[in-house]
């Protein structure tokens, strides 16, 4: 994630950084310790102390009223800036500290004993640490610690490996203040739920910064309705890559090209003869994957190809991404390095693995169709869809039919009786959770 700032329209927010300190504007990055008020909410301060300074929700008389009413739309404030489902989930304290601190004491003189156990990882603030570890002092729980890899990136394997039946809770940061690493806790959270463990997720670093969704964070499960005849239900789909070629000519004069001219169109035409000719769209398939050449262009002096490449299988996947690097490099010993540039990036994944361990997502969405005079089918999705990055992202989210055809042409349609079916399939797919 890269986030880009206005840093001079930023330092106008803040009063204080208009201070010069040794004939320099002040810098200040102490804020783990104090952070700095911008000039709105030091102006709603104002405001409150000098017109409605008053008891909080204890008094009938106007001023109380008037505080009670600031008070509780400031609550609603944040409730939609963190999309909370309701006001009564928010709580004010003084800061972060002092609210890790009151779930730590509240949680563990409620719901820990000797021998329980704590998860919390490597790269946190002090703040998520020392309030665990006083309660260890006091209560004989122990503290685990998710460690790092070598990219400044939580181990997640070993975290997932970390559960046992005495872990009560998982207490981790969003963000670390140190490294600026954003922590997958969505899927931090989903297998932390499926052991049945609660997780405290300090966003002290993240919610200034990015848009957080409490709600979303906490879903297990989610369905997306994406293309398919109807009752069709999609739990794999192809690892996808994009890949671009770019081949660099030499152009000289047709009469004296002998020898020294580089023809960048030839050069690429020779690359995607290299490609195996029956891995393509319209020869394959199934599960079969292919190279699909989307886009040509160039001249003798530069010629770009782009394509996407596709398999079920990550291996053969891999295998593909491996070969169209492999024929750029050959490329480059027949006409000399630096002539063709390989650029590959990974566009989405296989979400099978993802959703499989929850296959009663598929059994319920059987249950649903057929409820509905529907008759299910399981079948691979030759392309991508959403359910395979939010699954990926730690959200396992199978997908389902419309009901529509043609999917990508000018006769793309989908009756209206399966946008019905759909509907009641949905609302009965979404009753068997609330059972």
């Amino acid at each position: 994630m890269v986030m880009t700032y206005d840093v001079n329209a930023i330092r106008r927010d803040f009063p204080i950084l208009s201070t010069t300190v040794y004939d320099r504007p002040l810098v200040y990055l102490d804020n783990a310790a104090t952070t700095q008020k911008p000039l709105c909410v030091l102006d709603a301060m104002r405001h409150e102390y000098l017109n409605a300074n008053a008891n909080v929700h204890r008094g009938v008389h106007y001023l109380s009223q008037q505080a009670t009413e600031l008070h509780e739309a400031a609550r609603e404030t944040v409730r939609r800036f963190i999309n909370a489902g309701k006001t009564e989930e928010v709580v004010f304290t003084r800061g972060t500290t002092e609210s890790i601190n009151l779930v730590a004491s509240s949680f563990c003189e409620e719901f820990m004993k000797e021998g329980d156990e704590i998860i919390v990882s490597v790269m946190e603030h002090h703040s998520n640490i020392v309030p665990w570890q006083l309660q260890a002092a006091r209560r004989g729980v122990a503290v685990r610690v998710i460690p790092m890899n070598d990219e400044g990136e939580l181990d997640m394997e070993a975290y997932a490996g970390m559960f046992t039946e005495r872990t009560k809770i998982v207490s981790v940061a969003h963000v670390s203040n140190v490294l600026g690493t954003v922590n997958p806790v969505r899927e931090m959270i989903r297998i932390a739920h499926s052991h049945g463990v609660p997780v405290l997720i300090d966003g002290a670093q993240s919610t200034p910064h990015f848009k957080v969704d409490v709600q979303e964070l906490g879903c297990d499960y989610g369905y997306t309705v994406d293309g398919g005849p109807l009752g069709e239900i999609e739990f794999e789909n192809f690892n996808a890559a994009s890949a671009v070629l770019t081949v660099h000519g030499v152009g000289v004069h047709p009469g004296s090209a002998k020898n020294v001219m580089i023809n960048a169109a030839t050069a690429a035409m020779t690359f995607h003869a290299m490609l195996p000719e029956d891995e393509v769209p319209e020869k394959t398939d199934g599960y079969e994957g292919f190279f699909h050449l989307t886009e040509m262009s160039g001249s003798v002096t530069e010629a770009t190809l782009r394509y996407i490449i596709r398999d079920h299988d990550r291996e053969r996947f891999e295998e593909k991404k491996a070969l169209f690097a492999d024929c750029a490099a050959r490329i480059n010993e027949i006409y000399g390095d630096g002539t063709a540039e390989a650029q590959i990036n990974d566009s989405y994944y296989n979400m099978k693995e993802k959703v499989l361990p929850h296959f009663h997502l598929i059994e319920r969405a059987e249950n649903a169709f057929r409820a509905n005079g529907v008759e299910p089918q399981c079948v691979p999705i030759r392309g991508g869809t959403d359910g395979a990055r939010l699954s990926w992202d730690g959200l396992p989210c199978p997908n389902l039919s419309t009901g529509g055809y043609n999917y990508h042409g000018v006769r793309e349609w989908i009756p209206a009786d399966s946008l019905e079916a759909m509907t009641n399939v949905l609302v009965t797919l979404t009753e068997s959770f609330a059972e």
